[in-house]
């Protein structure tokens, strides 16, 4: 008969970098990728901020979370083509939202992580004026849906239909379901999703379809 040795638990003390969230990122935690100095390392944003880097996932970094933020709004907006903002003008749009850090536009409170905060994550906005907004990520896919900035002022009466190209009151919009609670309305207006639909049967009876 095979003997059983009963091992008795040993009692470790908890490993900080695996059980405090704010430390690094999930991927560096689950290997303890932080280690010694790295986790004491300071900010490199021109060496005026003692906050701890932010590791991510494909690199060591060099900057706290909020300066590394800035850094990946500048990078992002250079390759998609579009008009890089200084740094001097990503701080003064901080500047403003801080310490609450509130959405200009739904007054959600955003955060810096995309996995932690989602749709509610910092981003920057390019207005077609040529302005720039810091917004959550929500709002600003919102207003890339509209032909101008009249989303800040009827983003919330009135919603942009592709089919027709106007801009019609949310009554003209069928319901689409629920979505973390909240009422969803249709991508396209009544009639417009109305021709859609009758479109895709046509489509499917031409290829012998039972619809």
């Amino acid at each position: 008969m095979e003997s059983r040795v009963n091992i008795p638990n040993q009692s470790l003390a908890p490993n900080p970098v695996l059980s405090d969230p704010s430390v690094g990122s999930r991927f560096q935690r689950r290997r303890g990728g932080l280690f010694g100095d790295e986790m004491e390392k300071p900010c490199e944003w021109k060496r005026s901020c003692n906050n701890p880097i932010s590791l991510s996932e494909h690199s060591k970094g060099k900057y706290c979370i909020k300066h590394y933020r800035l850094f990946d709004m500048r990078q992002k907006a250079k390759k998609k083509g579009k008009t890089v903002p200084s740094y001097d003008v990503l701080n003064a749009l901080l500047e403003d939202l801080l310490p609450e850090m509130l959405c200009p536009v739904c007054n959600c409170a955003m955060g810096w992580r995309l996995k932690e905060a989602g749709g509610r994550v910092l981003t920057l906005q390019h207005d077609y004026s040529g302005a720039f907004k810091l917004i959550c990520l929500s709002c600003n896919i919102r207003h890339s849906k509209y032909p101008s900035d009249e989303f800040y002022t009827i983003g919330k009466t009135h919603k942009y239909c592709s089919g027709c190209d106007k801009m019609l009151p949310r009554i003209s919009f069928g319901p689409a379901g629920r979505k973390n609670g909240k009422k969803r309305t249709q991508f396209l207006c009544r009639p417009c999703e109305y021709l859609r639909q009758f479109r895709w049967r046509e489509k499917r009876h031409l290829a012998g379809f039972s619809t």
